[in-house]
């Protein structure tokens, strides 16, 4: 869980960096906003389809 954590703050650090954002203004916030969310679901989804990935493969060798 912790793991998580950090990734998460990690990625608000680099997409603040990136994008020079300005949350003096509403219009930086909610730019960060859209572009951490849209990484999050990003994110989210590639984990989704590596798990059905190795839920697919079979794991167990085939007896001779």
């Amino acid at each position: 869980m912790l793991i998580i954590i950090i990734l998460m703050i990690a990625a608000a650090v680099f997409i603040i960096h990136e994008q020079q954002t300005d949350f003096k203004t509403m219009k930086g916030i909610s730019e960060f906003g859209k572009t951490y969310f849209k990484w999050m679901g990003m994110v989210i989804g590639n984990v989704k389809d590596i798990t059905l990935s190795a839920a697919k493969m079979k794991w167990i060798p085939q007896a001779k």
